[in-house]
């Protein structure tokens, strides 16, 4: 079966191909718990199918008031053009616990863990907990994973009495793992674990540890080992204290450790590394960046070391207290050949390096982005490998929008070269979305005046000679095509037939494209906004108008919502023979077929869908909008 790499044509997919071969006795229930924790772009709930066979449920929960979720989640069902009578069923607000509930659970999760508390202490958590209003579900379980961590001997922390939020006992818990373990690795190890985009492998977690000069000096305070890498069992008590927070998935091909819930994200983003100044946040990114970049792998990386007890007791005066280290790190290549035989691409490296990059200053971050990201061919021919339009291009736009105020000279000319690939992206990204090994060819052909002239291009250039050749791409002798600056500033490849109509909304932030199918595309963001399908026809489609926001019925609600509510579009689309009125979810609210052949089809009111219709040679014309029925004036 084959797998499309935009989300829109997996939806359809899920529909067509796969939802619809559930056996009529069988049901499936899928269950969407806390979509609120997905990454951000997935808030706009466009991954979900619209429409469901009777024996398939679908329950999807989030937070009501979070990144705009639960009006994503009523804009798909059109929430707002149905009776009330049909819609009180569809959203259940869950309370949250109220304190005799919160007592109950807990005894039974004692009785589970074969443990009991003091009546000091059980009184303690009652008073405690009936002090609280509304008690959601996290808030409960780190209250019992406290108390679980009292013996009956001990005293009631005066600290934990000023604990009244999730965010508070998230701050507890990790103040007393701090005092548990080392404090610098502690904060050291969330905070990278926490860096990352969707959390780091365990590998990773150590190697970059090691990397870290200020974790070492604290472990190895009152020796050197002969191996200046940190002992791995240091960070396995970590996760063994932290393993209830700690959920463990597949990222980039890869298992990664990251945080079950969005609050200890959060709470370590505040108080770990928003809090860091410069010099420590460099310090920090610096290393997840040495890491990626390879830049200690098989090398020695001097460890100065402070303490005058072991400079004396090594003999390190000579040095300085300076030490050259192997850490032993783990190679990090862009490709490499799988047991199988096949090529296979470093995903990690990939995402985490540019992501990273996307966090340092850009006085730092810029010429590591150009020498280890965009002029460096091997990485850039693997991005397009395995990246989707969307993301290389976000990563390019964040360059572009840097500031150019404390800029040196030399990263000023850097990040204007980076300008020129992003324009040039922008123009062939989305063919290269579906050819990826046209990239040698498409930049090449556009970049050669530039030949002598931008170091960085040229530097590029010349990887595309050297190295390309190993990928079997077409490189070009002369510059072929338009350079960037010529004036196209996008192009877009959606469509699978030929396009016979495009449309802008009067904004002109979305344009619409119709082949057998019509493609929304939000020219904000470059990203498709709907892939609307469209009755299949043994003739083309001709025209298409589009009305964002219509009064559909005099019986449904109606609200004046803005363009950007793609969900309430809908299109009159007409071919020489047919005519449909189509819905954003692909639904025909109106059609009409002509034998002889339509000679006009216009809308006359966009709000009401006022449309006029006559046919070839015919002595009629017939009206019809959204609020009525068809109606037909005839002349003689």
């Amino acid at each position: 079966m084959e797998i499309y790499p935009d989300i829109l044509q997996l939806r359809c997919q899920l529909e067509t191909d796969l939802l619809s071969k559930i056996p009529d006795n069988e049901y499936l229930l899928l269950i969407f718990d806390s979509i609120d924790q997905l990454q951000q772009d997935a808030y706009d709930c466009q991954w979900l199918p619209k429409t469901f066979p009777k024996n398939i449920k679908c329950i999807v929960s989030t937070l009501p008031d979070h990144g705009g979720i639960l009006s994503n989640l009523k804009s798909i069902i059109n929430y707002n053009q149905l009776p009330n009578e049909n819609i009180e069923h569809l959203f259940i607000f869950v309370p949250p616990f109220d304190a005799s509930t919160v007592e109950i659970i807990h005894n039974d999760w004692l009785h589970i863990k074969q443990r009991t508390l003091s009546n000091e202490q059980r009184l303690f958590i009652t008073q405690w907990i009936k002090e609280r209003n509304a008690i959601v579900p996290l808030f409960m379980k780190l209250v019992f994973d406290i108390l679980c961590t009292w013996h009956s001997y001990d005293t009631i922390d005066n600290q934990l009495k000023t604990c009244r939020t999730v965010d508070d006992c998230i701050l507890y818990l990790f103040n007393q793992l701090q005092l548990k373990h080392n404090n610098v690795l502690f904060r050291r190890a969330l905070s990278y674990m926490t860096a990352c985009r969707s959390g780091i492998s365990q590998n990773e977690l150590e190697d970059v540890l090691s990397l870290d000069d200020d974790v070492l000096k604290s472990v190895f305070e009152h020796y050197i080992p002969p191996i200046q890498r940190l002992p791995g069992i240091l960070w396995t008590r970590i996760r063994n204290d932290l393993d209830e927070y700690i959920t463990e998935k597949e990222v980039d091909d890869s298992p990664v450790i990251y945080w079950y819930h969005r609050r200890f994200i959060e709470i370590v983003n505040a108080q770990y590394l928003s809090k860091t100044d410069e010099t420590e946040r460099t310090l920090i990114f610096g290393n997840m960046i040495d890491l990626y970049s390879e830049a200690w792998t098989e090398k020695n990386k001097p460890l100065k070391i402070d303490n005058k007890k072991l400079i004396d007791k090594y003999h390190l005066s000579e040095s300085n207290g300076e030490i050259q280290a192997n850490r032993l790190i783990t190679s990090q290549p862009i490709e490499f050949i799988d047991d199988h035989g096949q090529i296979q691409y470093n995903k990690r490296k990939l995402n985490e390096l540019p992501e990273i990059l996307c966090k340092l200053s850009p006085n730092l971050a810029i010429p590591i982005a150009a020498n280890e990201v965009f002029f460096n061919y091997s990485f850039m021919h693997a991005k397009t490998q395995c990246s989707s339009f969307d993301d290389i291009a976000f990563l390019m736009q964040h360059f572009k929008e840097t500031s150019v105020q404390q800029l040196s000279k030399v990263v000023l000319d850097m990040k204007q070269e980076i300008d020129i690939l992003l324009m040039i992206y922008m123009i062939v990204g989305r063919l290269l979305e579906e050819y990826p090994n046209n990239y040698v060819f498409e930049f090449s052909s556009r970049l050669l005046n530039f030949f002598g002239i931008k170091p960085n291009i040229t530097h590029l250039i010349k990887q595309f000679d050297e190295q390309s050749i190993k990928h079997w791409s077409l490189i070009v002798p002369y510059c072929q095509m338009q350079p960037p600056g010529s004036g196209l500033v996008y192009s877009m490849n959606k469509h699978t037939a030929s396009v016979t109509h495009l449309d802008l909304t009067d904004d002109q932030t979305a344009a619409i494209s119709l082949s057998n199918r019509i493609v929304v595309i939000d020219m904000t963001t470059g990203r498709t906004a709907l892939d609307v399908k469209l009755p299949e026809l043994n003739e083309s489609y001709l025209n298409s108008t589009t009305l964002p926001n219509i009064f559909y019925s005099n019986e449904t609600k109606y609200t004046n919502i803005p363009n950007k509510n793609y969900q309430q579009f809908h299109f009159l689309v007409t071919s020489l023979h047919h005519m449909y009125f189509v819905s954003a979810d692909d639904k025909i609210k109106f059609e009409k077929i002509s034998n002889i052949g339509f000679m006009t089809v216009e809308i006359l009111d966009l709000k009401h869908a006022l449309c006029i219709i006559t046919e070839l040679d015919g002595n009629s014309i017939r009206h019809w909008t959204s609020t009525s029925t068809p109606s037909t004036i005839f002349f003689t």
